[in-house]
């Protein structure tokens, strides 16, 4: 089989229908968080950034899309506007360990050591109790969406 013959992979079809979705529903604030999060892991920040912005305009009280815009802002070496994100975020779940960890990375790109550690405190003591915990679903649906993680290249 050609290259050009290939079947598209898993997060570009999934991308594709992302798309048309924010197409026909421009506000879906769901839609717009899953591109972003698919264009964050392919290193399209820029595209990212705008989408989860997009996802909190619907939605400000989304808490997976407050994570992963401070994800992007933090990669972009943004932590102070990264940490707005974050604690809006925890302001809606206080028990998501994730957030904490990121939170923590923030404080130490702005070298603030005593609120790293206490983040990092906060994450170590949320972490094993998170599983039991519920989270919110996505905005006006009981349908799953992507959670925000720690991914091994967050934790350099």
């Amino acid at each position: 089989m050609k290259q050009a013959d290939a079947p598209p992979d898993l997060a570009t079809q999934a991308a594709r229908e992302f798309e048309q979705e924010l197409q026909a529903n421009p506000t879906n604030a769901n839609a717009a968080y899953e591109l972003a999060e698919i264009y964050r892991q392919a290193g399209r920040s820029t595209d990212a950034q705008r989408l989860f912005e997009s996802a909190l305009k619907s939605y400000p009280q989304f808490e997976e899309a407050q994570i992963g815009l401070a994800r992007v802002l933090l990669a972009a070496g943004k932590a102070e506007a990264a940490l707005v994100h974050l604690n809006n975020a925890r302001s809606e779940n206080p028990n998501n360990a994730v957030t904490y960890f990121h939170m923590a990375q923030a404080y130490q790109k702005l070298g603030r050591a005593g609120e790293q550690q206490k983040a990092l405190n906060d994450f170590r003591r949320l972490r094993g109790n998170e599983r039991n915990q519920p989270r919110a679903n996505s905005p006006g649906s009981s349908q799953e969406i992507t959670k925000q993680g720690v991914d091994d290249a967050d934790a350099h």
